[in-house]
């Protein structure tokens, strides 16, 4: 039934509870390190909650136990205006489902919430189970790991693009489309190419979703004139984005007509090139109903058009010069790819020209020593555990490696893929490894790109407030080691709402940028500002002397933020509120210290706004 750290008698009199709603319904939920749960009293009070459901939920159970959920929480999934759902479980419904969206730290979320009614055996005693479950995700609501998914999809698209010889490039072609068009929740893909003079369209690849109706039929060597808004978009912006067709302007009337024609939507076009020009399209179309694509499907889009136009740039140069050498080296040119080769006994690699190029050496012969020399050390040590596993066991090497720059500072110069395959003797010993290498260079930035995302605020590139929290728990526990003293601040700024009202929220952007670039410029390099969320911001000061130290940082970040800026012509003046815990006397945790930053901060609004207050447990 599973193991249930926090301990209390009541977990497990609900879960081995006899009641209409079947118990064990309810192990994998409570149990699950993945799914928050709280249990309330038929009025609303917090019973219990396990660990993941504090976390979802922004709460202390401590705190939370025996409270009103709505009072103590924060979470829309848990406010005044959700409770008619708990009430329908109460009245015998049955299980309720609901959900809401939250925005936080400048990330949106969405949070599914199952409501249940659990009765003790013997007692009768009644408790309301919330199930709750939130995943992050993007602007057009799908969860964020759709970028980490598209670039697995990415990786065996380029593999295979890159790798079908000519004869079966229209194939590969077609599953692209259908991968991705499905991938994308399109209802249809395509892919465009102009005539040589680009004074015609031809749709030359096709995929449909089931039901749908094929349209290449209707696009085989139409005039482009026509379309010219299309393609001037095209050339300017390498796509084009088209959330609703009914809203598209006068002067995209031809394209306009046609798309209303065809079923369509919503549309998007990103832009081919083959031999650096833009040579036709690849196209996207939601026909049962529209979808907001956005500047995240563009760019993960482009990256495939990227792929597919390098694939046809092989293509069309290896029918030309398929008979010569210099093909093989302008394809490995193009996909990023080189070959080498090793034999058993030799002290170098024999490696293609591309292969050289990836590795910042000269060819065709490397030396094995200076090629390792090349690598980050732990890479080093990544590479020999890898061939020492293809030496023992056989199968494929496969291992990511960092190349250092030239430079004094040990600086990632390119990422590359290193791929090998032992070849045996009919004895079974070794006696050469045949293998290739890829530069992976972009991917390995999209990666540190999303990873970066996932720690920082994307409006103001400032730290969220996870990474406060860990920084501000590591400062405590360094403090504690050396007996100083530290500081947070939460800062929140006065009547912004009115501010972004009026000016529109593009505006108001712009102002918490302006907020957030005066709050670091005016710190010390080991202190630390983060975007709380909305307008709200915390900042760390670490290693403080006294707290009239604490009061002057305060009294000059205010007069910092007060000071009169411009947007869009106009002069604009914001001010804030700061409210000020110090450690160890006002809070020994992270947490703690938060929230009295946050009552403090409070108290100084009520004291008339644009000053600061330390907290004070009477306030």
């Amino acid at each position: 039934m599973g193991e249930h750290s926090e301990g209390e008698g009541l977990y497990a009199a609900i879960l081995n509870a006899r009641s209409p709603v079947d118990s064990s319904r309810l192990v994998v939920p409570v149990s699950s390190a993945e799914r928050g749960v709280v249990g309330l009293d038929p009025e609303g009070r917090v019973r219990f909650m396990n660990a993941q459901a504090e976390r979802i939920l922004g709460l202390d159970r401590r705190r939370a136990e025996g409270m009103p959920l709505p009072e103590v929480c924060r979470h829309p999934a848990c406010d005044a205006e959700v409770a008619h759902h708990w009430k329908a479980a109460l009245d015998g419904v049955g299980a309720v489902s609901y959900e809401v969206e939250v925005m936080e730290e400048g990330s949106r979320y969405r949070c599914l919430v199952e409501v249940s009614v659990a009765r003790g055996a013997g007692t009768g005693e009644v408790t309301l189970l919330l199930d709750i479950e939130q995943h992050l995700v993007d602007a057009a609501g799908r969860p964020i790991d759709h970028r980490l998914a598209f670039e697995a999809l990415l990786s065996s698209i380029a593999m295979r693009l890159l790798s079908a010889p000519s004869e079966a490039l229209d194939e590969t072609i077609q599953w692209t489309l259908a991968a991705v068009g499905r991938f994308m929740h399109a209802d249809r893909a395509y892919l465009f190419r102009f005539s040589p003079d680009r004074s015609r369209l031809t749709n030359t690849h096709e995929w449909c979703a089931p039901g749908v109706e094929p349209q290449q039929h209707r696009a085989r060597d139409v005039p482009a004139e026509p379309f010219r808004w299309h393609l001037d978009q095209l050339e300017r912006f390498g796509f084009v984005l088209v959330p609703c067709t009914e809203r598209l302007p006068d002067s995209a009337a031809a394209l306009r007509d046609e798309l209303k024609v065809q079923g369509v939507r919503s549309m998007i076009n990103v832009a081919l090139n083959e031999a650096g020009r833009c040579a036709g399209f690849l196209g996207f179309d939601a026909v049962q109903a529209e979808i907001e694509w956005g500047d995240a499907d563009v760019a993960l889009l482009n990256a495939t058009s990227a792929t597919l136009g390098y694939a046809l740039d092989r293509a069309r140069i290896e029918s030309e010069l398929r008979a010569s050498q210099a093909d093989l080296r302008r394809a490995q040119q193009i996909a990023g790819v080189g070959t080498w080769y090793w034999q058993r006994g030799c002290d170098y690699i024999r490696c293609s020209p591309e292969c050289a190029h990836i590795a910042g050496l000269d060819g065709p012969l490397l030396d094995v020593h200076a090629c390792q020399a090349r690598l980050f050390r732990e890479d080093q040590v990544a590479l020999k555990r890898a061939l020492r596993r293809v030496l023992r066991r056989g199968g494929v090497l496969r291992v990511e490696c960092r190349l250092r720059g030239a430079g004094p500072e040990e600086q990632v110069q390119r990422v590359v893929r290193i791929l090998g395959e032992a070849e045996r003797g009919r004895d079974g010993r070794l006696e050469a490894i045949t293998g290739a290498v890829q530069d992976v260079s972009d991917q390995y930035r999209a990666r540190q790109e999303l990873s970066h995302l996932a720690h920082h605020d994307p409006l103001t590139r400032l730290p969220n407030r996870r990474v406060f929290a860990r920084r501000l728990s590591q400062a405590i526990e360094r403090a504690g080691r050396n007996g100083g003293r530290l500081g947070v601040f939460f800062v929140d700024l006065d009547d912004f709402k009115e501010i972004n009202d009026r000016l529109g929220h593009a505006r108001g952007d712009e102002m918490l940028r302006v907020v957030s670039d005066r709050l670091r410029g005016q710190l010390r390099s080991e202190d630390l500002v983060a975007r709380y969320g909305g307008d709200e911001f915390m900042v760390l000061v670490d290693r403080i002397g006294s707290l009239r130290e604490l009061a002057g940082i305060a009294r000059h970040l205010i007069r910092e933020l007060a000071k009169p800026f411009r947007l869009g012509g106009e002069r604009l003046c914001i001010t804030a509120s700061v409210g000020i815990a110090v450690w160890p006397q006002d809070g020994e945790d992270a947490d703690t210290l938060a929230v009295h930053a946050d009552r403090a901060m409070y108290q100084a609004k009520a004291s008339g706004r644009n000053r600061y207050c330390f907290y004070s447990s009477r306030s």
